[in-house]
């Protein structure tokens, strides 16, 4: 038991001096002083971002509204006489002009007061010669040829009354249009201010939009405005009305469109998109894959200055397509970043590279004299042939460009 114990501690010994030995006793290869045992690190180089530049041009604000068409005017004819309906000559829907007769109404007697009427006028006029003649002589005093003037007059008005009333039994359209409703038929007696029929006048039609109190002020009367209906062309009119008080329940102020309309195909009621000229502006036509986000959720764009530095630039839309957006808020002549804009921030300094112009012949290809090794190219020649890398880059060509980067210019780590 005695032996066991013996040799446990000399095995204990022996290893306290092998483990000890190598801190006591130097070793063959000398120690590097702590300042040289870790490299420096290098400056990490910018980050590459392919640019391209921007000029604003000049572009009109536009407001759009919703509005309705309406007749330029709507008018109900009205009988002026009493007689019975003898004849009527529209239907609704029918187009007429100014003076096209609509209805005619029975004469009844009035042809025979017609005739009393005129004997009447000739009997006084013949009073009247004879007084003024024999006044003429002393005859007769100018009390008497007074009376017959007075005669003569009466029986004038007499002629010109039923005269008038016999017209009246013609109901002709006041204005060209199209009869929208007709009131009565044959047999039927009218009295004055009974509706006969009625007219729309839809050359031109007014397009009605209310619009909000705080752009009101942009849009002033004459300006060119257009106007597009469901399922029909797009049109252009102009600014007639502008109203200058708000609507009290609403508060939104009414603005009238005059728009032509000589094929009549345009109706009343008709649901229109208006599009109305505020002011002109100096606005950049970017592509929509442009836009970003900065730390506050402000949309904006991102450029290079002049040494290199990421600007962000908070920015408004002037107006859209469906290829572009128009943006103020930007210089007018910016380094707008195409590829890259979400790997960089606002103050970090970048390794720009402008994109090739449009039509610039890819490197290696055909005609620029150099050859496709496969060796690594700069940014600015991974365009692929026919590529447009101007501001109006697409979703799908950025991503694309993005994805032919080396792991280190996307931003992405090993």
């Amino acid at each position: 038991m005695r032996k066991s114990y013996v040799i446990a501690a000399i095995i204990l010994l022996a290893a306290v001096g092998w483990i000890g030995s190598g801190l006591v006793l130097p070793s063959g290869e000398p120690v590097p002083p702590p300042s040289a045992a870790i490299p420096a690190a290098e400056d990490a180089a910018p980050m590459r971002v392919r640019v391209a530049e921007s000029v604003a041009h000049a572009r009109v604000d536009e407001l759009r509204a919703t509005g309705r068409t309406a007749a330029d005017r709507v008018l109900t004819v009205r009988a002026e006489t009493s007689s019975p309906v003898r004849r009527v000559l529209v239907e609704k829907g029918d187009q007429v002009s100014a003076g096209d007769v609509l209805v005619e109404l029975d004469m009844t007697d009035r042809a025979a007061r017609l005739a009393k009427a005129r004997a009447q006028l000739e009997q006084r006029q013949l009073q009247y010669d004879a007084a003024k003649e024999l006044q003429s002589r002393n005859f007769a005093s100018r009390v008497r040829l007074a009376e017959a003037r007075a005669a003569l007059e009466e029986a004038r008005a007499d002629l010109a009354e039923i005269e008038l009333d016999v017209d009246r039994t013609t109901i002709e359209a006041p204005i060209d249009g199209v009869v929208s409703a007709r009131s009565v038929e044959v047999g039927d007696v009218v009295s004055p201010g009974a509706a006969i029929a009625t007219i729309v006048d839809l050359d031109p039609v007014v397009v009605r939009a209310d619009i909000a109190e705080r752009r009101i002020g942009d849009i002033e009367p004459g300006a060119v405005a257009h106007a597009s209906v469901f399922n029909g062309p797009d049109l252009d009119g102009r600014v007639t009305y502008v109203a200058p008080v708000a609507d009290a329940a609403t508060r939104t102020f009414t603005v009238e469109v005059e728009i032509p309309n000589p094929d009549m195909s345009l109706r009343e009621g008709q649901t229109v998109d208006l599009r109305l000229p505020l002011r002109r502006v100096q606005a950049h036509e970017l592509s929509p894959a442009l836009m970003t986000l900065d730390d506050a959720g402000r949309l904006g764009v991102k450029t290079v200055d002049d040494a290199n530095v990421v600007r962000f630039h908070p920015v408004d839309l002037v107006s859209a397509t469906p290829d572009a957006i128009w943006l103020t808020g930007l210089p007018e002549t910016v380094r707008v970043i195409t590829v890259g804009q979400e790997y960089v921030t606002a103050g970090e300094t970048v390794d720009p590279v402008a994109a090739p112009a449009p039509t610039a012949p890819r490197s290696g290809a055909p005609g620029n004299g150099a050859a496709d090794d496969g060796a690594a190219r700069p940014l600015a020649e991974t365009t692929a042939p026919g590529e447009d890398a101007a501001v109006s880059l697409g979703t799908g060509a950025r991503a694309a460009e993005e994805a032919s980067l080396p792991p280190a210019e996307r931003g992405e780590t090993q």
